[in-house]
């Protein structure tokens, strides 16, 4: 299994993984076993692999250290060893066939379905995941396996009575099934059952004393119990098996501030923000957010994932409703800041929800939540500046002014408000004061095309026919490039 905790988020402990063709795989890639294979522990590589680590089943995963010739070194959680190579084959939806091809080999086998609903979770696509294991439960109604996964599947789909039947079965036909056991214990600590919740998380911990994210759900049991010496046990004990599980790292974060060792927090949410900053705290409205290579709708899904674990961390639902802001998913957006906002009042949050409120027309509340944001924080700059917008939409002149005068003060550096004010100044019949904010806007950003044009017309206006010129030819320098 991947040693990070974005996917670990998306797969939980499904032990799913990459499939990469053995020539092509570099270090750090994920790979599949297709076969059921040895990992061999060995101290020379030129020597026959001699003692066996693990014995590795179809579909799960190890982290590729590096190659050579017939044995590839990988990565299963704590565990370094080898595979053979040709053991290890590219994830991509090519392999899939791998799996279909031995499901119409011997369609009445249920482990074949539940590899191959593995590789489409894995791949992103539950739906096919869900028709598999359906199938496999058909095949065999005695497989524990089957009906845990699919649990797992429901609780991610919030379906959340359906998934607590899948896991009681699932735990009936075998009480040790970790999968069943950690997510029926998260469903127990949703309704507040502690006790019960612990008891089913220490279980699929004794069942899989390896898997990080079993040791991080109980941690945060142990945080609602305010039993936070025991909540940094089990914080610690997830990042030894995944250092760069950024999620226990905050909440390692918060025991320790909990327990007054101040200096052990910040450290632990320093190493936090290295980790996965989208976790960790709010994406700041000022800027789009780094996504590190990923796409939005991948940001959003594993935003969504860590919200199952922990709902109620107003980040997650602060930094979900953002991705969902650029996504053009505005209800779904406004849904998540209300959250965010129930769980902790924040100027960020009242800002974003107001910005999408104004973009879906609602006007009278989106000033509502930027009044809101600037009582929370007066320096707060953006909510300043889109409640300007809004007066100068409402041609209310002075009000607009005012706003855009705040915003400035709040940032000196904001290039959009002073085009935003050289407008208004314009609208005033004031052109010497708007061609000042628009050369302002252009010093802070050198190749702003609209505010060389309105500039440009202005130096006409006011017969500065030198610097009109210059203007143009600056914007025909600007135009070509684009």
């Amino acid at each position: 299994m991947r040693n990070h905790i974005i996917f670990a988020l998306l797969i939980a402990v499904l032990c799913l993984s990459g499939i990469t063709s053995a020539a092509e795989l570099a270090p750090g890639s994920q790979a599949v076993m297709i076969e059921s294979t040895p990992l061999y522990a060995t101290a020379e590589v030129s020597t026959q692999p001699d003692r066996i680590l693990k014995q590795f089943s179809p579909g799960e995963a190890a982290d590729v250290q590096r190659q050579l010739g017939k044995w590839t070194q990988v990565r299963f959680r704590r565990k370094l060893g080898w595979v053979e190579t040709d053991k290890i084959v590219p994830l991509d939806d090519d392999a899939i066939e791998v799996f279909s091809k031995r499901i119409d080999g011997q369609p009445d086998i249920a482990n074949n379905y539940i590899d191959r609903a593995k590789l489409w979770q894995y791949l992103g696509k539950p739906a096919q995941a869900l028709a598999d294991l359906n199938v496999a439960i058909q095949q065999d109604p005695q497989s524990a396996k089957a009906w845990g996964m699919r649990g797992y599947l429901r609780f991610l789909e919030n379906k959340s009575s359906k998934a607590r039947g899948d896991f009681d079965r699932a735990i009936e036909l075998d009480p040790k099934e970790p999968l069943a056991l950690a997510y029926r214990g998260l469903l127990f600590r949703e309704e507040g059952k502690l006790d019960e919740a612990l008891a089913d998380q220490t279980a699929a911990i004794e069942s899989d004393v390896e898997e990080p994210i079993f040791y991080y759900i109980r941690g945060l049991t142990w945080l609602q119990k305010k039993a936070f010496d025991k909540a940094v046990a089990d914080f610690t004990a997830a990042l030894e098996r995944d250092p760069k599980f950024a999620l226990a790292w905050k909440h390692r974060a918060r025991a320790y501030q909990q327990l007054g060792k101040s200096d052990l927090a910040a450290k632990d949410l320093s190493s936090a923000l290295k980790t996965e900053i989208i976790f960790v705290q709010p994406l700041d409205a000022r800027q789009r957010p780094a996504t590190d290579g990923k796409s939005l709708p991948t940001l959003e899904e594993q935003l969504t994932r860590a919200i199952q674990f922990d709902s109620e961390d107003s980040t997650l639902y602060h930094n979900r409703g953002y991705v969902r802001v650029l996504l053009g998913k505005l209800h779904a957006a406004i849904e998540d800041f209300d959250a965010a906002l129930k769980l902790r009042k924040d100027s960020v949050s009242y800002f974003l929800r107001g910005w999408t409120k104004r973009n879906q027309g609602r006007l009278d509340e989106a000033i509502a939540d930027y009044d809101l944001a600037v009582q929370h924080d007066p320096n707060f700059g953006p909510a300043y500046r889109d409640r300007g917008y809004i007066h100068d939409l409402r041609n209310e002149v002075d009000q607009a002014m005012a706003d855009y005068n705040l915003a400035l003060h709040a940032d000196i550096r904001d290039h959009v408000t002073f085009f935003l004010r050289g407008k208004l100044w314009e609208s005033k019949g004031e052109p010497r004061n708007a061609i000042s904010d628009y050369s302002q806007a252009i010093h802070l950003k050198s190749d702003y095309l609209e505010a060389y044009r309105r500039r440009a017309r202005l130096n006409v206006e006011v017969k500065e026919f030198e610097d009109a010129h210059s203007d143009l030819e600056k914007i025909k320098k600007l135009e070509a490039r684009r």
